[in-house]
């Protein structure tokens, strides 16, 4: 799920999850959907057309128009073409999850994906309650399935980024 068309991740469907889809984004054919994830994200956001399979259960969402960037992300370390900025790890063990809502208040995390003990990360993000990071974990890492996942802030050294 991301923000806008081609935009931040905010979080993953696991598999089983309810989508309802509302529009498609303006290319022909459509590479974006926009609509309404169920289960742990539980939250609208777009998707990416060849992510969808046979997962849509139904159109019609409510969801209508982009999520900014502003509304759930406290500061920004990319552009739209990268994937932020090197960083390191700290001494602080790196919980990895698929989803912790970002936009909210106060994170709620969900879909533990284990610990992370390389040595840094790409650092995108962080969420609104600034207790968690997007961030891209090297293709490889031992014990990685998905290599874009939240982690607890505190576990990377968090380089000068840009506000939302």
């Amino acid at each position: 799920m991301r923000d806008i068309s081609d935009g931040l991740v905010e979080g993953y469907c696991t598999p089983g999850t309810n989508i309802s889809l509302g529009k498609a984004n303006l290319q022909n054919p459509p590479t974006w959907w926009e609509g309404y994830a169920g289960g742990n994200y539980g939250g609208c956001g777009w998707f990416l057309t060849t992510n969808l399979g046979l997962r849509v259960n139904s159109t019609g969402s409510a969801c209508t128009g982009a999520i900014p960037h502003s509304y759930f992300a406290t500061r920004i370390n990319q552009t739209p073409s990268d994937d932020g900025a090197w960083t390191l790890r700290t001494a602080v063990a790196c919980h990895m999850y698929l989803n912790v809502k970002p936009w909210q208040s106060t994170a709620a995390p969900a879909d533990y994906q284990g610990d992370y003990s390389g040595s840094g990360a790409f650092w995108r993000y962080s969420a609104k309650d600034t207790n968690w990071v997007m961030a891209r974990i090297p293709a490889g890492s031992p014990g990685v399935v998905y290599t874009w996942v939240f982690v607890n802030a505190d576990c990377l050294v968090q380089p000068p980024t840009n506000p939302a």
